[in-house]
Order: C-alpha cells, then sequence, then structure tokens
C-alpha cells in the first residue's frame, strides 16, 4: 500500500497522468482464495471464500474530456499494451465493445476495466459524462486462482464511483 501511494503522490506532484489541482481517489480490492463451491454460488450450492492479502489498487482522477486513460505498467511484463485511451463514446454499444477489447490480444485485459465503464454510462450517464484517468497496480497473480481479475473490476468501479461521485451501496 504505502509503495503505491507513493507512486501515486509522485505522480500527482509531477503531474505525469494526473493533475495536481485535481483529487485522485484511490481505492482497493482483495484477490480471493475459492476454499470451496466455486461457480455454484449461481444454483444455490454452499460457497467459502476468503479474501487475501494482496490486492489491486487503482487512482483516478476525473478529466476534461471524454477520454478514459488506462495505466498498467504491469501489463509490460506480459507483453500486453500497458497504457490505452479510449473516448466514453466508444463504450456505449456492448457489441462494439465486445468486439474491439477482442481485437488484438494485447489489449484483452481492458475488458475488465472497460465493462465497468459501459456500465456507468449505462446506468449513470449523467455522472459518467466525463473521462477519467486509471492507473492500476496489482499484487495480485494472474491465472492463479485467486480472482485477479475480479479485483481489477472492484478496485475499478470503486476508484470510478467515488471520482464521478456515484453513491453504491
Amino acid at each position: 500500500m504505502a509503495e503505491f501511494l507513493s507512486t501515486i503522490r509522485a505522480l500527482h506532484a509531477e503531474e505525469k497522468y494526473f493533475s495536481s489541482s485535481k483529487p485522485v481517489y484511490v481505492t482497493r480490492a482483495p484477490g480471493r482464495l475459492d476454499v470451496m463451491g466455486g461457480n455454484v454460488d449461481y444454483s444455490g450450492g454452499l460457497v467459502f471464500e476468503a479474501p487475501i492479502r494482496e490486492a489491486t489498487w487503482a487512482a483516478a482522477q476525473l478529466r476534461n474530456d471524454r477520454k478514459i486513460l488506462l495505466i498498467n505498467p504491469q501489463m509490460d511484463e506480459s507483453g500486453w499494451q500497458a497504457n490505452f485511451e479510449i473516448s466514453l463514446d466508444s463504450l456505449l454499444n456492448e457489441a462494439d465493445l465486445r468486439a474491439f477489447v477482442n481485437s488484438s490480444p494485447s489489449i484483452r485485459w481492458t475488458a475488465y476495466v472497460l465493462g465497468v465503464f459501459h456500465l456507468l454510462l449505462k446506468r449513470w450517464p449523467q455522472q459518467a459524462n466525463r473521462g477519467l484517468t486509471l492507473y492500476l497496480h496489482s499484487e495480485i497473480p494472474l491465472n492463479k486462482g485467486v480472482s485477479s481479475s475480479a479485483a481489477v473490476e472492484v478496485a475499478t468501479m470503486k476508484s470510478a464511483v467515488a471520482t464521478y461521485g456515484i453513491p453504491l451501496n
């Protein structure tokens, strides 16, 4: 946590990705260990899951345009595109969004993030009407069954709704 916050403070002060004149909203979503049950919760089965220490961190700041800027330096390690920019208007149509994120393996990871913005635009168009800069970092190992993708979605959602002022209970 301290390392992520230090990184965000430095980026904020240097005005790299973030403007020093606006607040940055930082959130955390832990990974989770599926001890028993997995997907049987959809059919009423018993599930036992527990959060783990490792987490995904997100820092978000409102922009003056309608662009979403995603920064996730860790994606370089997997050979994926680490920085990505897209217009909010490109996220309105679900079929187009699906086709877009599947157009290249290097951007497929963005589906977890862009799906959040698609939902926000659909349900809260008045609040989610401006772009956002989102910086991500995760301590959760990928493809190890500890919900790394869910943590990306939750951290993104928490930081986006805080930035847009959308109350989610």
